[in-house]
């Protein structure tokens, strides 16, 4: 399967659970064609976003949720 540049962006928000809801089934769809390379790429996010999960307690959604917040204020 060819897997399109846009795909392997998507594998750490995936992991990181801050994709749009569009953008999930995409990507879902997208791992249901067999793309092994995004399918090893989301594995490894996986286990990056658990050890941090891990390390700071708080959730990898609240953690992107956080730095959304950051980035506006610092806009504002």
């Amino acid at each position: 399967m060819t897997c399109y540049p846009g795909y392997t962006d998507l594998a750490p928000l995936y992991a990181l659970g801050s994709l749009t809801d569009s953008d999930r089934t995409a990507f879902q769809t997208h791992l249901r064609r067999n793309c092994h390379r995004c399918a090893s790429l989301l594995e490894a996010y996986e286990n990056v976003a658990a050890l941090l999960y891990g390390l700071v307690r708080t959730s990898p959604t609240e953690l992107t949720r956080r730095r959304m917040l950051r980035r506006v204020a610092v806009q504002s």
